[in-house]
């Protein structure tokens, strides 16, 4: 069910989940009844004219629901859009307060669902992953990480309070939302800024190097991990050596490789076991045949424990990345992997 346009009041106080002026259908998948409690909650957000149907049912992630104990929420945004800044659509344009509202969003599930209050997630693809940059400049602190998939950061004040992990990924061929950014975006109405702008501020929280340097890129397979495959080399990469990495993937400073729901109404909760994700492939042709070349990861040592990390997939355009043919990379078990292990700052909001 699509929310429509009207007065949203304001999104403060003990209250403010019920006084958004917004409808109280939510799409939300819940684990297994046999899972470990407290579990996660990964909460994704659909990008401009869609609503939360589409990351139900094209990302993947409500099979994270049945494999790894997570709770995944699907909040739909007023006139199918979000206020991410100068992006995008009629809740830009209203200024529509969607990082208050989700919010309370958050905390109206906390207080209903055994949720681990230091283990909150936003996934978010164009538009919500807009909107998942915003929270994490604004309430970095009750966030465990965020993954945003072809966006870009839309607001200039960007402070976060605490190190957030982050996970960014984006096609290479994206026009809609270019890699490198654009001085000017006549189909969204504002300049859009470029990856590297948009981890800025994170990296900087997380004392990581910024941006990274050619030695810390390394080419990953499908799921985002390292392979020696000399195929499919990525244009304009120009790195001959990459960061050494620790067993789990990380990035070791200073040595170098030799290769490069809410109380008055009841969510619509699925369960987790009936869930069918059914990914759309959006991409062009990517590494050559037989190669094991799927992406670019970019990733600095951090001093502190969160990671930032940085996707870059070659053939692909802007959506969300194809988990089959030649240009497959599987997100939504990349990300997860990635964000898994992270911890909030502080618990979730209690409002």
């Amino acid at each position: 069910m699509r929310p429509v346009a009207g007065a949203a009041t304001s999104t403060i106080g003990p209250d403010a989940y019920e006084r958004s002026g917004r409808t109280p259908q939510l799409r939300l998948t819940l684990p297994p009844a046999t899972s470990p409690r407290p579990f996660p909650l990964v909460v994704a957000l659909h990008s401009l004219a869609n609503d939360g149907h589409e990351p139900q049912a094209e990302w993947g992630i409500d099979a994270l629901a049945a494999s790894a104990g997570v709770a995944v929420a699907y909040p739909d945004g007023l006139d199918t859009s979000w206020d991410a800044g100068t992006c995008c659509g009629q809740a830009a344009a209203d200024h529509i307060d969607d990082v208050g509202w989700l919010r309370a969003l958050i905390s109206d599930l906390e207080q209903h669902y055994p949720i681990d209050r230091h283990r909150v997630i936003l996934v978010g693809f164009s538009n919500g992953g807009m909107l998942a940059y915003r929270y994490a400049c604004e309430h970095a602190a009750e966030i465990a990480g965020i993954a945003v998939v072809a966006a870009s950061l839309q607001t200039t004040d960007c402070t976060p309070a605490a190190p957030v992990g982050v996970v960014a990924v984006h096609g290479q061929l994206d026009e809609r939302v270019p890699y490198d950014g654009t001085a000017w975006s006549d189909a969204l109405g504002t300049p859009l800024t470029s990856v590297e702008d948009s981890l800025g501020p994170f990296r900087a929280r997380a004392d990581c190097p910024s941006p990274p340097q050619p030695r810390d890129s390394v080419r990953t397979d499908v799921d985002g991990l390292p392979t020696d495959d000399a195929a499919g080399g990525q244009s304009g990469t120009t790195g001959v050596g990459v960061s050494t990495r620790d067993p789990n993937d990380r990035p070791t400073a200073g040595a170098t490789a030799t290769r490069q729901a809410t109380p008055t109404a009841t969510p619509t909760a699925t369960p987790a076991a009936t869930a069918t994700p059914t990914p759309t492939p959006t991409a062009a042709s990517a590494s050559p045949a037989g190669s094991r070349y799927s992406a670019t990861k970019k990733e600095t040592s951090c001093s502190s424990d969160k990671r930032v990390v940085e996707f870059l997939l070659p053939g692909v355009a802007h959506g969300w990345p194809p988990s089959s043919g030649p240009a497959r990379f599987n997100t939504a078990a990349v990300l997860w992997r990635l964000l898994a292990p992270m911890r909030s700052h502080r618990a979730g909001p209690n409002l």
